[in-house]
C-alpha cells in the first residue's frame, strides 16, 4: 500500500502530468466559454424589441422613437444600428434608412431604454405631430447588433 502512494504521489509530481492537467482545464474553460455564446446566440430569437414612446423633435425634423428592448439571453448584445420607419395609413412618414446606435448595450436578463431619431418626410412634421398625438402611428423595423463577434438582428414592433 505505502509503495502505491510513494508510485502515485511521482507519477502526480511529473511535468506530463501537470501539463495535462493544466491543457485539460483550459480546454475545459474555454469550452464552456464558447458554450455559453452558443447558447445565447441560438436564444437570440427571444429578445424582444418594442417601440413605446414617440414624439415629434423640436425642431420637427425628425420623429423620435422609444425603443424598449429585453435581453433574456446569458450574453451581452451590443446594438450598433436600427433600421426603423414610421407610417401613419400604410403612408411613409419617416425616411427609411439605418441610424446609428452608438454601441447601444442590452445586457444579459435586464430591459434597456433608448431612443432613435429618424428622418421625416418632407413637410409633414405637422401631420406628424398630428398623428403622434392621436396614436395613428405604426413603427416597424430591425435592430443589428453582435453577441460576442455574432451578428443578430431582431424585428422591432409597435407596443400598442
Amino acid at each position: 500500500m505505502a509503495a502505491l502512494r510513494s508510485r502515485l504521489r511521482t507519477i502526480l509530481r511529473s511535468p506530463a502530468v501537470v501539463v495535462f492537467v493544466a491543457l485539460f482545464a483550459l480546454t475545459a474553460g474555454l469550452f464552456g466559454a464558447a458554450f455559453q455564446t452558443q447558447l445565447a446566440i441560438a436564444r437570440s430569437d427571444s429578445i424582444e424589441a418594442s417601440a413605446t414612446t414617440l414624439a415629434v423633435s423640436d425642431d420637427g425634423e425628425s420623429l423620435e422613437i422609444t425603443v424598449r428592448a429585453r435581453n433574456p439571453t446569458s450574453k451581452t448584445l451590443t446594438l450598433s444600428g436600427a433600421h426603423l420607419v414610421g407610417r401613419v395609413d400604410g403612408e411613409e412618414l419617416t425616411h427609411y434608412g439605418t441610424r446609428s446606435l452608438d454601441d447601444v448595450a442590452l445586457a444579459p436578463g435586464e430591459t434597456t431604454k433608448f431612443t432613435v431619431a429618424v428622418e421625416l418626410v418632407d413637410g409633414e412634421t405637422e401631420a406628424a405631430r398630428a398623428a403622434v398625438e392621436e396614436g395613428r402611428v405604426r413603427v416597424g423595423g430591425e435592430l443589428v447588433g453582435h453577441i460576442e463577434d455574432v451578428r443578430i438582428t431582431l424585428g422591432v414592433s409597435d407596443d400598442g
